[in-house]
């Protein structure tokens, strides 16, 4: 007769074996998607139109408006086009652009991904056939616009954090002003069309609507880093993941979820340098961390619910996510 001991080494090794071949099927079946989505043609180019501009000798402006009409404003003249063009300023902002990004093959390979993923995943959206590369002067509100068939990145706005064109910028803006955040900046701009504007004001809905995004960009950028993802560095991923129950448990005690004032999105949802909980620990937090809850919370509904299809998860009302992911912090 098998002892106690005994018996529980068996299902101890039992369960290992079961947990063994389950992660193997799992992983079989996520590279298979993954074969299957690599081999998606996304015909797309990329224009380096900040070159073009530059270029005084074999581009007036005349051929780039018949080229390119949507990047020129019908109420500026050709004379301010022209003087922008020999600008010191811009001419500085060019040469940094030109140092960077002087071959542009791993951005080119990382769009075609995000591209054949959006095809897997949304067959009945249209892929920008044009992606257009230009200066815009450091506008960091407006580094990325989706036009649905054309998508415009400001390339002056991924220079690096210690670039010297970003002194007087925030400090918290900086470390997101990188290459390596560029085409997720791309993945969030088109995952906002993507998932279906909320009905609800209250705070918990606009968190599970930020956190929806998340999980949207999570699955065309399946090799991006959370903290990429989240723009956060390493040590505000660390913070949100180590507070991520006492920062709910705050916006249980507080009673938070169901309010509609606008306050609670600037204090805790809008890019700032940390959250605001009014506590001493605020100075230390991690900005965003409504969003990041909202991103656990559905995740919590994902693993409740595993068939549910992205465009489901994309549709759902907020609150019924919420009420459905039973969404318990981790001990």
């Amino acid at each position: 007769m098998k002892t106690e001991l005994q018996k529980a080494i068996l299902f101890y090794r039992d369960y290992v074996i079961l947990s063994f071949f389950l992660g193997v099927v799992c992983f079989s079946c996520q590279s298979r998607k993954e074969r299957i989505i690599n081999q998606i043609e996304v015909p797309f180019e990329l224009i380096r139109f900040d070159q073009k501009f530059r270029d005084t000798t074999n581009f007036s402006i005349e051929t780039l408006k018949q080229q390119y009409p949507y990047l020129f404003h019908v109420s500026v003249s050709d004379s301010i086009w022209e003087a922008k063009r020999t600008d010191e300023w811009f001419l500085k902002h060019q040469s940094q652009v030109n140092q960077i990004y002087q071959q542009t093959n791993d951005i080119e390979k990382e769009l075609r991904s995000l591209f054949q993923h959006i095809k897997y995943f949304f067959p009945k959206t249209q892929i920008p056939s044009k992606v257009i590369g230009l200066t815009n002067e450091v506008d960091y509100e407006t580094k990325v616009v989706y036009l649905d068939s054309i998508v415009l990145i400001a390339l002056d706005s991924f220079l690096g954090h210690e670039n010297e064109l970003y002194q007087g910028i925030h400090n918290y803006m900086r470390p997101f002003m990188s290459q390596e955040y560029l085409v997720s900046s791309v993945a969030k701009e088109i995952a906002n069309k993507m998932v279906k504007p909320i009905q609800s004001r209250n705070f918990i809905s606009k968190m599970i609507h930020r956190g929806k995004v998340l999980h949207v960009m999570e699955t065309l950028l399946p090799k991006k880093p959370l903290k990429i993802l989240f723009e956060y560095t390493d040590e505000q991923y660390q913070w949100a993941k180590q507070y991520e129950k006492l920062s709910w448990y705050y916006f249980i005690e507080k009673k938070l979820l169901y309010r509609t004032d606008m306050d609670l999105s600037k204090r805790f949802l809008h890019n700032a340098p940390y959250s605001k909980f009014y506590l001493e620990i605020d100075s230390d937090s991690s900005p965003r961390i409504g969003e990041y809850l909202g991103y656990q919370i559905v995740k919590s509904f994902i693993r409740k619910f595993p068939e549910t299809t992205l465009g489901e998860i994309i549709e759902m009302k907020e609150e019924e996510l919420f009420i459905l992911s039973n969404y318990k912090p981790p001990r």
